[in-house]
């Protein structure tokens, strides 16, 4: 069975490259727990790369007694912080957490306090980026772009409240919040097809895509391009993307439906006057 490397650009043309091989679980090649096998599987499947030059019999080892990995399905928590008052005595930071986004568990204060070393009244907090607070496929290529943006939207609020977590964490949230939510939506339907798992949605998804980029450039003003070219757009936000793909979606179906109700008419007046006719 045919399989396709998935290669990753680099900077330098004669530094090595990863390539990652993305098949269905029931692949033959997650059978192979030989190097010589493996070998003759890779050769046969991609005759054009010469394993046995580029790959070392150790690194080929490793990689048929490796088990692979899988792709996370898209999914976030529903809460990103939670807020733990420290008080300025024994009995006060015993107190569990005041405050808390979300249905996960307490915190207990006293172990906050006392794996932070601190020793006066105030707040810490536990707050949640990255791949801590979201996970998904690597469809996109949004995983350290959207780390990066927790991360600055993090110092702002810092700044913006004096670097009160009581008020940070919460601000924080507010604003993040609604922007990762909509990530999580647009990897579900942006480009989740290119692994060759099912021609026919790739083929439909490519399609869409062909449309929304014709009216977009025919008719900027009304039709954006695919989510899949706007996530790429430095000054939108996830939530932004989100909102112009609906809206393109939603004009998409009032022309389709437009123009499936002009033919409909059109044609119903044709067998009108063909039956008169007769």
């Amino acid at each position: 069975r045919a399989m396709r490397r998935g290669l990753l650009p680099i900077r330098d043309p004669n530094a090595s490259r990863t390539a990652n091989l993305i098949t269905k679980p029931d692949h033959k090649v997650w059978e192979v727990t030989g190097t010589e096998e493996m070998y003759d599987m890779l050769q046969r499947s991609m005759p054009q790369v010469r394993f046995r030059e580029l790959v070392p019999p150790e690194v080929m080892a490793q990689f048929a007694a490796s088990k692979g990995g899988r792709f996370p399905q898209p999914q976030l928590c529903e809460g990103l912080h939670y807020l733990v008052s420290l008080g300025d005595s024994q009995h006060d930071t015993e107190q569990q957490v005041i405050s808390s986004q979300g249905d996960g568990p307490a915190l207990d204060a006293r172990t906050a306090a006392s794996s932070s070393g601190a020793t006066m009244p105030g707040t810490a907090g536990v707050l949640l980026i990255g791949d801590a607070r979201a996970s998904f496929p690597p469809d996109l290529g949004q995983g350290v772009n959207s780390a990066l943006e927790d991360v600055d939207e993090l110092a702002q609020v810092l700044e913006h409240t004096g670097d009160d977590l009581s008020k940070a964490l919460p601000l924080y949230e507010k604003r993040r919040a609604p922007h990762i939510a909509a990530l999580i939506q647009l990897m579900t339907f942006s480009y989740p097809w290119q692994y060759n798992q099912d021609p026919v949605q790739r083929f439909l998804w490519t399609i869409n895509f062909a449309i929304r980029a014709f009216l977009s450039k025919a008719l900027p003003a009304i039709f954006s391009p695919h989510s899949f070219m706007l996530v790429q757009v430095s000054n939108l936000s996830y939530k932004q993307v989100l909102d112009m793909t609906h809206a393109t979606t939603q004009r998409l179906y009032a022309l389709f439906g437009g123009l499936a109700l002009g033919v409909a008419i059109v044609v119903g007046k044709g067998l009108k006057a063909s039956a008169m006719g007769a």
